[in-house]
């Protein structure tokens, strides 16, 4: 089973993100919103893989379970969650570790957003627009 990191470990290292990945994110938030829902997160996500050079396969799958397999590089999405997709595309990106994940999904928001990221929740390692 996966450590979670706390919210002080993940904010410890939020970084200004790759630009791309950056333009990415404010173009779906522009147009979409933060509250698409899973088959529009879908599309964006391999919008966003086929973009970064990332090689992964999306799975929208309700009643699945948010994940992303190693071994087939096969992302997992079963809640429309903007930051749900960018954590697992996070694992596709750097690996296993659920506090780089965190970062990279928390920095993500915080940079293509700082009003919708001040106004997040965070329940232990989950942010919640």
């Amino acid at each position: 089973m996966a450590k979670y990191p706390t919210e002080a470990e993940i904010r410890t290292g939020l970084t200004v993100p790759d630009p791309k990945d950056l333009w990415l994110v404010q173009h779906f938030l522009k147009f979409m919103g933060s509250h698409a829902d899973l088959n529009q997160i879908g599309a964006w996500m391999v919008l966003f893989l086929r973009q970064t050079g990332i090689k992964a396969i999306v799975s929208v799958d309700p009643n699945g379970r948010d994940s992303f397999d190693h071994n087939t590089r096969t992302i997992t999405l079963a809640t429309p969650s903007l930051v749900i997709a960018l954590h697992e595309i996070g694992h596709a990106k750097f690996g296993r570790s659920e506090l780089i994940a965190c970062q990279y999904s928390w920095s993500l928001i915080k940079w293509a957003d700082p009003a919708l990221f001040a106004k997040a929740v965070v329940n232990g390692h989950r942010l919640t627009l």
